[in-house]
């Protein structure tokens, strides 16, 4: 079985869409999965400088597969998720995939 290599692009002050995903991604028993992401919990912390932040996230998103996006107000509202989104589309020969997830109770997607 293909093992997919996920970065999850999400804001932090909604984690709780995150963390469902997360949930629902591990309830799957057919659909195994690495996660790239850099979750509240767990941030990057060598990084000293915004250039270096975004080639700590280029370098995690490298090998992924597809990059989801948890879609909505935090979305929109987060330069990060922008970064991501940039990343995604221009930092690669090859362009990532990416999938947006309206979030749960997602009422202005």
């Amino acid at each position: 079985m293909k093992k997919y290599n996920l970065f999850i692009s999400h804001s932090w002050p909604c984690s709780d869409s995150y963390d469902k995903l997360l949930g629902l991604l591990d309830a799957r028993p057919c659909f195994k999965y690495r996660n790239h992401s850099v979750p509240g919990n767990d941030p990057i912390h060598n990084a000293h400088s915004t250039v270096e932040l975004k080639e700590a996230i280029r370098e995690k998103m490298r090998h992924c597969n597809v990059v989801p996006i948890l879609a909505g107000v935090c979305a929109t509202c987060s330069k990060w998720v922008n970064t991501d989104v940039d990343l995604a589309q221009s930092a690669f020969l090859h362009t990532k995939p990416i999938a947006a997830i309206e979030a749960w109770a997602g009422e202005k997607t």
